[in-house]
């Protein structure tokens, strides 16, 4: 390829272990990634010579440890310039994988979407999910956790928080509005919030995360304000993600590439396969980066990421007004605590 991507997501399994009331996917016939797919992707990212991160996904990809495994040892043994991690819904990790993460240094990301009921609800197993995350702080494991925000858990994502400030070694928390397509279509059970419910539960996950990492040696960073404050000391407007710029792919088991991972399996958006790529086709995306002029009088307009590309494709107006109240009210509260530290 002329420009080889920077990120690449493998989905090493169309298998999964729950059945989440939004998934975007859905069931599918059950189908596994070789590892020689896999590693015909990890080629193409490689042909540059530059850094790139690899992606682990699913389905449920601790399904395929035997494949995990493969993967970080031909990554590690090759001596590839690759940063790796692993999104997990955290059901089934047990000791074996907590060996395979440390070994080969596998950034690990966890699925939660709030306090026990509401997970569950949403979710499932969540039982099964506390235990993941007390085995990776447990055996020292740093991890990350996603939500997505819905109208069902926007409420209490500060409970969220508390949660996972309970647990020593996470590190971070990342929203993912949801994204209108898949079994989100169908479900009386899952609706994206209002802005002004979305900005009520931000404020208050921000409070309580500043006060939680108050009380922490590790705190515990919000991945949509970090992105904020990058920006906003850069002075510029980044992209929202890799797949913004061309620079990404998704891998589904069969070797068909697509842009991003909320894509795949969707025909517009086939970028040809491992064996016969088609570069121009990574850019489709790009269209749909939320970078207009309405955008002009908006307190972060100058360093804003703007929406999820996939998801403005995915989704109504409506809904696309939300990433808008998402990063404003994120940055109004981040001043405000700013602004209370130089008063005290």
């Amino acid at each position: 390829m002329h420009k080889s991507p920077r990120y690449i997501v493998l989905l090493l399994t169309t298998e999964c272990n729950l059945d989440c009331v939004y998934c975007y996917r859905g069931k599918k016939s059950h189908q596994s990634m070789s590892l020689k797919i896999a590693v015909q992707a990890i080629e193409m990212a490689a042909q540059t010579g530059l850094p790139f991160h690899v992606q682990l996904s699913g389905g449920e990809p601790t399904l395929e440890p035997d494949l995990i495994k493969g993967i970080a040892s031909f990554i590690r043994k090759s001596g590839l310039p690759t940063t790796m991690g692993i999104q997990t819904n955290g059901t089934l990790l047990n000791i074996s994988l907590i060996k395979i993460f440390k070994h080969y240094d596998i950034q690990v990301g966890v699925s939660l979407d709030g306090p026990l009921d509401f997970h569950e609800k949403l979710r499932g197993k969540a039982g099964l999910t506390i235990s993941g995350l007390k085995l990776l702080s447990d055996y020292d494991v740093p991890f990350r956790a996603t939500c997505v925000v819905t109208e069902q858990n926007v409420a209490v994502m500060d409970q969220l928080a508390l949660l996972l400030g309970s647990f020593p070694t996470a590190r971070g928390l990342a929203l993912d509005l949801l994204v209108c397509k898949g079994h989100s279509l169908k479900s009386d059970c899952v609706s994206p919030p209002s802005p002004a419910e979305l900005k009520n539960g931000l404020k208050k996950l921000v409070q309580t995360l500043g006060w939680i990492n108050a009380n922490r040696s590790h705190p515990i960073k919000l991945r949509e304000l970090e992105l904020l404050k990058q920006a906003a000391k850069k002075g510029s407007r980044p992209h929202f993600c890799h797949a913004s710029k061309g620079e990404a792919m998704a891998v589904h088991p069969d070797g068909t590439i697509y842009p991003c991972a909320q894509t795949v399996d969707d025909p517009c958006f086939v970028c040809g396969t491992v064996e016969s790529p088609d570069e121009s086709s990574l850019y489709l995306l790009k269209q749909y980066s939320l970078q207009g002029t309405q955008c002009n009088d908006c307190p972060v307009s100058g360093f804003c990421p703007g929406d999820c590309p996939s998801r403005l494709y995915y989704n109504d107006a409506q809904t696309r007004r939300l990433a808008c109240v998402m990063n404003q009210t994120l940055w109004e509260e981040y001043e405000g605590l700013l602004k209370k530290r130089n008063d005290i």
